[in-house]
């Protein structure tokens, strides 16, 4: 419902503002001009990634985005996600992706662009519980393993500058992936169970993806 009502307001803003501003100010970015903007998830309340860009022209940006996840549960927790009533689990997922971004002239408001970046990703995961402990995962069947991972994005996007300074925009694109996961240890407490030990392995993977919702940002 929220994310329902935030749309409704911007394409109210972008209507008002389309039809009132006839003036040629720039709305754009130019030379040394920064951005800075977050991905707002339209599936759910959360956020998703930050992006910082700087401008060496008008039509070529150096970017920079990041994201961080953090999932966290034990016995008194109210997370519904946690898998039994007395474990205690994390996951953490840190990722950062440098980048660049070609823009096309489009229109006054339009600001298409194809883009290339390099991100890199960090996950973290341990499960806990009366019976067993697994270092490397969040269950002793290997679910969410530890793994480093490192790619590289084919981008294609659009920024809407609904006014001076303030945009909001959308993202796609393609992703080769190369993940390293490491070894899963399970050790069982108790004298029945042998303790199991999953090795680390690798993997390669091309996908396409979008941004998962809006992106909205202002210029300094």
């Amino acid at each position: 419902m929220i994310n329902k009502l935030i749309l409704a307001v911007l394409a109210c803003c972008v209507t008002l503002v389309a039809s009132a501003q006839a003036s040629e100010e720039i709305l754009k970015p130019v030379a040394g001009n920064k951005t800075l903007e977050v991905g707002l998830n339209l599936y759910g309340s959360t956020f998703g990634q930050l992006k910082l860009r700087k401008f060496s022209t008008e039509t070529l940006a150096f970017r920079y985005s990041t994201s961080a996840s953090y999932n966290y549960s034990h016995p008194t927790s109210n997370n519904y996600n946690k898998p039994t009533q007395d474990a205690t689990s994390y996951y953490l997922s840190i990722s950062f992706a440098p980048g660049i971004e070609k823009h096309f002239s489009g229109t006054k408001r339009l600001s298409p662009y194809l883009g290339l970046a390099i991100p890199v990703t960090i996950n973290k995961g341990h499960f806990e519980n009366e019976d067993v402990e697994v270092k490397g995962a969040t269950s002793e069947y290997g679910s969410n393993r530890s793994y480093v991972g490192v790619g590289v994005d084919g981008l294609a996007g659009i920024d809407l500058y609904v006014v001076k300074n303030f945009y909001i925009g959308f993202e796609a694109g393609v992703r080769l992936n190369y993940n390293k996961y490491g070894e899963v240890e399970v050790n069982y407490k108790d004298d029945y169970k042998n303790d199991m030990t999953f090795e680390d392995s690798h993997s390669i993977n091309f996908n396409s993806f979008t941004s998962g919702g809006l992106r909205i940002g202002f210029v300094f």
